[in-house]
């Protein structure tokens, strides 16, 4: 049985003599790439590269879709057209929506998003129907000048979205689901800080963590252990049996060297996370693909790539709740589900923002609708490109 938190009390750190950070990631590899041209076009040149021609489109394809078998030239053509034309119209719809004001560009965004959420559910079933419905729809809002209290409502199985929740999940969501789209903005990184100035910090669903392997000794005597920081607080109240395997470790000066020297970390960052190491050092070195499947199940696949930067390693997402089922969460789904609702808007309730205009809701929409879209195309380009895609300048 696990101690609680409170009584369970901190150790110090094992002083190590080696170090490795150990970035989380999904697909064949992580892909850290130097580009000197805007991170927007190298994602779309990246994903023009098997949209366009056959041979790269067709690797993807016979990998996943076909998952190794044997298709016939023309199976094969016509899948990659298909999801060629997926790309060709995400891309365009992209573009327009970067031309219009910050209330009038979700739906184009939306549309983009559909677009390249088929192509990715494309790459890995060849059988993806071609009329295929959105799957859930927003209730109607009310006349307040906020979205609190608003949800989108999950409809039909088998459509694009509940075939995305599976796919990202390995769940089944049920039909009549009710998501709030307040708690899908708590999950996404890269509006964490408007997020909170608009006053709903308190419901923080996702936080950035990083993760290094430690070790101690030489030759064959040589030992390996993880240190691992998040958020003050986070892992102790949604995942209380991470105290199982790993204990938390004292704020002296060597883990204050440590974060500053592995992770980049200054005092006042370092202040504000929970480090932890494991409990028992492992007999055998460990692969990042053994670490990385360890730390799934220790989350209960709550984890999730960081794609916009090196510094953290894995984000981690708390279960969304209803009606006593929890469902796993992440910023890319999350981040699908709320350009949907302002899509909505957009399309059925253009009234509906108009009235939010003089409040922090209407800030924090646009601050979404300006920052969001960049991120999304870094986690759809990596999951269709099967690597994690990390972009940084020279």
């Amino acid at each position: 049985m696990t101690i609680p938190t409170e009584l369970n009390p901190a150790v110090d750190l094992r002083k190590p003599s080696g170090s490795l950070k150990l970035p989380y990631f999904e697909g064949d590899n992580y892909n850290f790439s130097l580009t000197e041209i805007d991170f927007k076009e190298e994602l779309w040149l990246m994903l023009r590269h098997p949209s366009e021609v056959f041979e790269s489109g067709k690797k993807i394809l016979y990998k996943r879709a076909f998952k190794d078998q044997s298709p016939s030239e023309t199976e094969m053509l016509s899948a990659w057209e298909r999801f060629r034309s997926y790309i060709r119209r995400a891309e365009s719809f992209f573009r327009g929506a970067e031309t219009l004001d910050w209330k009038s560009a979700p739906l184009n965004y939306y549309y983009s998003f559909l677009n390249l959420v088929k192509a990715y559910l494309l790459t890995m079933d060849k059988n993806l129907p071609e009329r295929i419905h959105h799957g859930f729809a927003i209730l109607t809002p009310d006349k307040s000048t906020h979205i609190n209290g608003q949800f989108v409502v999950v409809q039909q199985q088998d459509e694009v979205f509940t075939k995305l929740f599976e796919s990202e999940s390995k769940q089944r969501i049920d039909s009549q689901t009710r998501l709030s789209v307040i708690a899908m903005l708590g999950y996404i990184s890269s509006i964490g800080s408007q997020y909170v100035e608009a006053g709903y910090g308190g419901n923080m669903r996702h936080t950035n963590c990083v993760r290094a392997l430690l070790t101690t000794g030489e030759g064959e005597a040589i030992r390996y252990w993880e240190l691992i920081a998040v958020a003050t607080g986070f892992v102790a109240n949604h995942w209380p049996d991470f105290l199982d395997k790993y204990e938390k470790v004292k704020n002296g000066s060597l883990l204050k060297n440590i974060a500053r020297e592995i992770f980049a970390l200054n005092a006042t960052v370092s202040n504000q996370l929970d480090f932890f190491q494991t409990k028992h050092l492992p007999e055998s070195p460990f692969t990042p693909s053994q670490s990385n499947q360890g730390l799934k199940e220790m989350f209960n696949s709550c984890v999730s790539p960081c794609y916009a930067t090196d510094k953290f390693q894995f984000g981690l997402n708390i279960p969304y709740e209803q009606d006593g089922r929890k469902y796993r969460m992440n910023e890319f789904l999350a981040i699908y589900v709320f350009m949907f609702f302002l899509s909505s808007l957009v399309r059925y309730y253009p009234e509906h923002l108009d009235r939010l205009a003089p409040s922090a809701d209407a800030w924090l929409i646009e601050s979404f609708v300006k920052s969001v879209p960049l991120h999304f195309l870094r986690i759809i380009a990596s999951k269709i490109l099967d690597r994690t895609i990390i972009l940084a300048r020279p």
